[in-house]
């Protein structure tokens, strides 16, 4: 008896099966990171010093070009949109946590990314993000929610401020006239550099 050969539609129908067991594994993992960069598993919160520097290593985002619009709607939502956001507003894709070659998805609440701290560099008169997942980063544009801190980064980041690092910058807030750019009524001043910060 002559055997039957498997088709393409068997084939790629098996790709797909195996795929979206991959994804449900991967958002079945139970691993959160809080908004105070605090990592937990299923209510547990990771204590180990080693396996917490390996999880903030590991954190990055993953986009979902699929959530993004077209260029006629991208258009259309800019027009009517505030400049909030415009600088806030668009923020696609999900959380993800590498451990070697290995990820998953992770819970987080509004963004994984937390600036531990702002560094300046002698060579420069700009201010550089120190992120949880150790990347540095110059800081973007300030936006201010919930007397939270943010600053939309390079590379799409969009990062919180940590308690430590919005205490740090404390000595460099301003008080701003307000307008659509400065709509909190301060801003950051550092050296000749200033970053107005938007309400969002």
């Amino acid at each position: 008896m002559q055997a039957v050969k498997p088709s393409k539609t068997d084939s790629k129908s098996k790709d797909l099966s195996w795929l979206k067991q991959l994804d449900l594994l991967r958002r079945s993992s139970g691993i959160k990171i809080d908004h105070k960069g605090v990592w937990w598993h299923e209510k547990q919160r990771f204590e180990h010093p080693k396996i917490i520097a390996t999880l903030n290593r590991g954190l990055a985002w993953k986009e979902k070009p699929e959530e993004k619009l077209d260029q006629k709607q991208a258009q259309k939502s800019m027009e009517a949109s505030t400049l909030a956001d415009r600088v806030f507003g668009q923020w696609y894709g999900e959380a993800i946590v590498h451990v070697g070659e290995q990820w998953c998805y992770i819970d987080c609440e509004y963004t994984p990314f937390l600036i531990h701290k702002l560094k300046a560099k002698a060579d420069s008169q700009q201010l550089y993000a120190v992120l949880n997942n150790e990347q540095e980063f110059i800081l973007g544009p300030l936006g201010l929610k919930e007397d939270i801190l943010y600053s939309r980064l390079a590379q799409d980041r969009l990062a919180r401020f940590s308690v430590h690092a919005q205490i740090q910058v404390m000595e460099w807030l301003e008080e701003c006239a307000p307008s659509p750019k400065c709509n909190s009524g301060l801003k950051l001043v550092y050296q000749e550099q200033e970053w107005p910060i938007i309400s969002i």
